[in-house]
């Protein structure tokens, strides 16, 4: 964590080289590492301001605040390392200009930070279950239950009540309920036998007491609190309402009977129709053979001389076929072309249960014949549509399996071992990972205390902090292989890495890919699902996606791997909302078992401007970097109590 110091301001970095060295290389300091020199953070979390130079003889550094060396705090410490001063639990009073004097024989730099402190803003705490406003009779029983909020310490939980005048509670009269109950082990608030007198608001309110000054002061008080409505009703109301009720279910009933018999009579004449139709196209074949149309499949592939890769254009055009009654067994709704060099018999495969599915496709365990392909066991993973798809999800099919064509082979990539495209409908075969997605898989390995429930069976061993940054070195490792062929995966989340039965991780689900070769980005211009919270900013407001809005996303899927398999932004409801967290520089803060160094790679993964996020290989470096470092006997035992790490907005 550094080293603590109270009185000292200067870190001596002298005495590191050796005389010859001083003699031959000696150089004036210069700065090789800054942060932007307006730093804006929330009170209560972390200030860490670097200074990074290098000169001959090493320079030294001296801090000051406002001019005034060494830097003072009215409450909490100062932590200082070779080049980095760190502000723990911040508050107003830590505004203003820090100042670095870096010096050696040869002279002297400084540089400012313009520190600025806000308050803290409690809309982006959040609650685990939101209250519900109820409508009850009397006489009832009624419970209300208020989830623990989360991003928040609080010291105690109350209960409060505000007769139903109040129009809605708010900060400005939040002080006027009566308290009526104080915390409880599950935050609930239960009234028996409610009358008219119970009616009004019920406020759950989580009190967080800190101190702002010194020791002495008082204790600034901070609250975040939901509400809900208790409506009462009397026995007779309810009885007029129902019988209200049951007159417009008649209405409606009948009104759905009329409805149901116009639409038969449409169909009795669409059948009508559709019979003369038929007459007519067996009048138009001869003897020997009938009419039926298809849906050709059209595969435009563009490739140059020079054998760069460009994104294939798939169409559909409707077409007819002339077959005979022996052919009729053989017809299928989409007519594919044949790739002799992929095309995989259906003869040799044999499909088993299901392994996942979404809204219109599915992947399914298959059999394969073992001499099929070399190293690759006979158990593949094939994925297909489902009966109710629509031609454009026939389309992402069909351009996911070409550009896993064009992608290649990457230990690190899921690998595409074949296709099935004749007579039938359209399979693609792909490596088959025995432990599913790395969400689910880290979700599984989660302790049954100490985190919410485990998905699944509980398993015995513990996940190693080793493991976690292997998983993320080699999603890197694959991301980087696909920055280097110009694919913009546009979905990478862990939902879409697999974990081989060997724990390695592989890259999947290119349905949204876009290869890049002769342009620099992709614009979206058409509506469709979008994986929102793991999208840069640039890609949610903009519709503009890079390989460096692929960095944002993997900062995402690293936070999920540091939080085994936690969901990125609960509280945020929508994208709006979500552009305005990130514009106004908020970001997920770090998580309790992540390492300062781990979190500093999330937070330049983040950083709003594209161009000043790393390149993958960068990525890669740095983390394997930290990995060789590492021992194995480093485990994160989530199984247990962790003190709060200071978080971070920016």
């Amino acid at each position: 964590k550094g080293i603590e110091i109270d009185t000292k301001e200067i870190i001596n970095n002298s005495g590191k080289i050796s005389f010859f060295d001083k003699i031959e290389n000696s150089n004036a300091p210069k700065f090789i590492e800054l942060d932007d020199s307006v730093i804006i953070r929330t009170e209560g979390h972390l200030l860490e301001l670097k200074c990074v130079a290098e000169g001959n003889p090493i320079p030294n550094i001296t801090w000051y605040k406002d001019g005034v060396t060494p830097p003072s705090r009215q409450n909490g410490m100062i932590i200082y390392t070779q080049w980095t001063m760190i502000l723990e639990h911040l508050m107003i009073a830590d505004s203003g200009n820090y100042t670095c004097k870096v010096s050696n024989e040869n002279g002297f730099i400084d540089f400012t930070y313009e520190v600025e402190i806000k308050t803290r803003d409690p809309f982006w705490f959040y609650f685990e279950e939101v209250l519900q406003d109820v409508t009850t009779r009397e006489d009832n029983t009624v419970s209300f239950r208020c989830g623990k909020p989360r991003g928040i310490i609080y010291d105690s939980m109350q209960w409060r009540y505000h007769n139903a005048k109040v129009g809605n509670v708010d900060r400005e009269n939040l002080e006027d309920g009566v308290v009526i109950k104080e915390k409880n082990d599950n935050n609930e608030l239960k009234l028996n036998n409610v009358t008219h007198f119970n009616e009004g608001w019920y406020t759950c309110v989580f009190i967080d007491s800190f101190q702002e000054n010194d020791s002495n002061s008082e204790p600034d008080i901070f609250s975040i609190y939901r509400s809900a409505y208790l409506k009462v009703i009397n026995k007779a109301s309810v009885n007029r309402n129902f019988k209200t009720y049951q007159l417009k279910e008649y209405l409606l009933a009948a009104l759905g009977i009329s409805i149901v018999l116009v639409i038969f009579l449409f169909i009795i004449m669409l059948g009508s129709n559709q019979r003369e139709n038929m007459e007519s196209v067996a009048r138009q074949s001869d003897s020997n053979g009938m009419i039926q149309w298809t849906k050709k499949i059209i595969i435009e592939k563009q490739q140059n001389p020079s054998k760069e890769i460009f994104q294939p254009i798939v169409k559909i055009e409707k077409q007819k076929i002339n077959y005979t009654t022996q052919d009729q067994a053989c017809l299928t709704e989409y007519e594919l072309p044949l790739d002799l060099h992929w095309e995989f018999s259906r003869a040799r495969l044999s499909l088993d249960k299901t392994l996942g599915e979404g809204e219109f496709g599915k992947v399914v365990r298959g059999e394969i014949d073992r001499n099929f392909c070399e190293n690759v066991k006979n158990t593949v993973a094939v994925k297909m549509l489902k009966d109710e798809h629509i031609d454009t999800d026939m389309i992402d099919l069909v351009s996911e399996m070409e550009i896993m064509k064009m992608i290649g082979k990457h230990v690190n990539v899921i690998r595409l071992l074949g296709c099935c495209t004749q007579d039938g409908p359209l399979f693609i075969l792909m490596e088959f990972a025995l432990h599913g997605n790395l969400r689910d898989f880290l979700r599984k390995h989660r302790p049954s205390s100490g985190y919410e429930p485990a998905i699944g069976a509980n398993l015995d061993d513990t996940l190693m902090t080793k493991d976690l940054l292997s998983f993320a070195y080699q999603v890197a490792k694959g991301m980087e292989y696909l920055a280097l062929k110009k694919c913009i995966h546009r979905d990478l989340a862990a939902r879409n890495v697999l974990v081989t039965e060997d724990f390695v991780m592989k890259i999947a689900d290119f349905g949204l890919a876009r290869d890049i070769q002769n342009q620099e980005y992709y614009r979206k211009t058409t509506d469709g699902r979008l994986p929102l919270k793991w999208m840069a900013p640039e890609a949610l407001s903009r519709g503009l996606y890079t390989i460096q809005s692929d960095v944002w996303s993997y900062g995402v899927l690293l936070w999920e791997i540091m939080t085994l398999g936690d969901r990125p932004y609960p509280s945020v409801p929508n994208t709006e909302i979500l552009l305005n967290f990130l514009k106004s520089g908020h970001r997920m803060e770090k998580p309790f078992y992540c390492s300062r160094e781990i979190y500093s790679v999330m937070q330049d993964c983040w950083n709003i401007d594209p161009s000043h996020r790393p390149a993958f290989n960068e990525v890669v470096k740095y983390l394997d970097k930290i990995l060789s470092m590492m021992t194995n006997l480093e485990y994160v035992d989530f199984r247990l109590p962790q003190v709060d790490t200071p978080s971070t907005s920016i």
